[in-house]
């Protein structure tokens, strides 16, 4: 049995971007082959809903479309049920970039008992975007910014922040992310590239991501 990695992309983006651009997949095989890291089953899932909206990988203000859902009760009972998992949350992990980032700290931080690791890369940490119906209530419980710091129990997750260093403004909002989780005492890994929102950065980042993965 083995652990598993769920992947989000950004916007716009596919499911495939993580493997055609982001070239995951390779870099766990070249890790697998030379036994840097166990093997593990990666997914890859769509996160696009209404055309021409971002999702935010999460449930519209109006439930009409529930992708935060999908992702944690629909799909990993999926994953879980047809494919040869570690089905706890030390064993299970969530990733993204940029909207995915977003999408990935979001539901890490609102179920832990899920997901026991998070990776964002290049993402943001406030709600953003027409999902929310323009309600702040709602926006600001779907902002790990500022939820965050009252959520004990998404304390013990495994935290791994990249951000590039001509990449504004989510440099910006990763060292927000950072200065708050310092002030809560809350470890995490940040890996600074040079660079921008781009591609190159964040193939070089889930290959360090990848490395860092410890499944306890």
């Amino acid at each position: 049995r083995y652990p598993v990695l769920y992947l989000l992309h950004g916007s716009p983006g596919i499911d495939t971007d993580w493997t055609k651009a982001g070239k995951a997949n390779q870099s766990a095989d070249t890790l697998i082959a030379t036994r840097e890291i166990p093997e593990l089953i990666m997914v890859f899932p769509d996160g696009n809903g209404r055309p021409k909206v971002t999702s935010e990988w999460a449930n519209s203000f109006d439930h009409r479309q529930l992708i935060e859902t999908y992702v944690v009760n629909d799909l990993v009972r999926y994953v879980d049920q047809h494919y040869r998992t570690i089905p706890d949350p030390a064993h299970r992990a969530i990733g993204g970039l940029s909207m995915g980032g977003f999408g990935a700290m979001n539901i890490a931080e609102q179920h832990p008992t899920v997901f026991g690791t998070v990776i964002s890369l290049g993402g943001y940490y406030k709600a953003e975007g027409s999902i929310w119906g323009k309600n702040a209530a709602y926006m600001r419980a779907n902002s790990p910014l500022l939820t965050f710091p009252k959520n004990k129990a998404a304390w013990k997750l495994h935290i791994y922040l990249g951000a590039a260093t001509k990449d504004q403004p989510y440099y910006n909002d990763a060292r927000n992310f950072m200065s708050m989780l310092k002030s809560i005492h809350v470890p995490y890994r940040f890996d600074l590239e040079k660079g921008y929102h781009r591609w190159r950065v964040w193939e070089l980042q889930m290959y360090n991501a990848l490395h860092w993965l410890q499944w306890t």
